[in-house]
């Protein structure tokens, strides 16, 4: 009552938004708590993508660009964080996103060594087991009619999104025919030759 009346004041708090233009790696994580990492996987014909696993603050999303891959190779995947609300501006984070070439699993293949007694004809030494869908194989030195020995391998051949596959090696000996104590009919067979009455 012994005082007059105070007038009242105004004041007004502004809280702008927070730009987030060009910060670096370091600085996002402290502010927004977003790390965006590298990933490595191995081949298995399904795409892959390197995104950020973090929770994205309120105000903040992010698109991508080049962060998904199919085929072997290294992928460079930007990030771009833009911002609204409490946020404002752009920003980007850069990972690889690296596909790794598979390996195929030959374990059931074999190219083994054979023996074979003359006989006129062609032999041949070839591989066993079921190759893997998309491996091919070719073969050098792996025939014979001759007695010898035919040093012989076998070269695999895959997709580009494996390994390069070790060349096999095997051994197709072709012994000589013995004549000992053939019958004049095994003769004319395996020889061509006749000896006749004249």
């Amino acid at each position: 009552e012994n005082y007059n009346e105070i007038a009242s004041m105004n004041a007004t708090l502004t809280i702008t938004a927070k730009s987030i233009d060009d910060l670096t790696e370091e600085e996002i994580k402290d502010l927004l708590g977003v790390t965006y990492n590298d990933k490595e996987v191995i081949y298995d014909g399904n795409e892959h993508e390197v995104v950020i696993t973090d929770e994205l603050p309120a105000g903040i999303e992010v698109s991508y660009t080049g962060n998904k891959g199919t085929n072997a190779g290294t992928y460079n995947g930007v990030a771009t964080l833009t911002g609204s609300g409490n946020y404002t501006g752009t920003t980007t984070l850069t990972a690889t996103l690296t596909i790794n070439k598979a390996t195929y699993d030959l374990s059931g293949i074999t190219f083994i060594d054979k023996t074979v007694e003359y006989d006129g004809k062609e032999h041949k030494v070839e591989i066993t087991g079921t190759l893997p869908e998309g491996v091919t194989v070719s073969y050098t030195n792996n025939t014979g009619v001759n007695a010898g020995e035919y040093k012989a391998t076998a070269t695999f051949k895959g997709n580009e999104n494996y390994n390069e596959i070790a060349s096999m090696n095997a051994t197709l000996t072709i012994t000589a025919k013995s004549i000992e104590d053939l019958t004049e009919e095994e003769i004319k067979d395996l020889l061509g030759v006749t000896y006749n009455d004249k």
